[in-house]
């Protein structure tokens, strides 16, 4: 899968990007028909992930990990680690706490030359969505 054809205007072919997921993984999608549209499209995101990109995925439920301290370059290791921690989520991580993540994902510093891309892939309602609309 090719990233700018499947997601039109989310990059430019040759643009250095930085893409940051953030992926529900809290009560919403404890349903398993949920929990596995939410692993099938991330999947498709590893996939098609240009190799001149940086990336991370964060995972929210009551509290949220990381599989990278700090965004890492698309390659075949650090892509397949990602898509080993997303086909082992089970969902069912208490209530979504959207904002914890993303208050991380802002106080990182940007690389110069990359432009961030931000996704949320939430199953359902998230918690203090006033407070993550304020801070996006």
């Amino acid at each position: 899968p090719d990233f700018p054809r499947l997601f039109p205007g989310l990059i430019e072919e040759h643009e250095k990007c930085e893409m940051i997921f953030v992926v529900d993984d809290s009560l919403n999608v404890k349903d398993e028909y949920r929990l596995q549209d939410e692993k099938s499209t991330m999947v498709a995101f590893m996939e098609a992930l240009p190799k001149k990109c940086i990336f991370n995925v964060l995972f929210f439920g009551d509290e949220f990990t990381h599989v990278f301290e700090k965004s890492a370059a698309a390659t075949e290791e650090h892509v397949s680690a990602a898509t080993k921690r997303i086909t082992s989520m089970e969902g069912g991580r208490g209530p979504a706490n959207l904002l914890k993540p993303l208050e991380w994902v802002f106080r990182q510093s940007t690389v110069p030359t990359y432009r961030r891309q931000v996704i949320v892939l939430a199953g359902g309602q998230v918690t203090n969505l006033k407070s993550v609309v304020e801070i996006v």
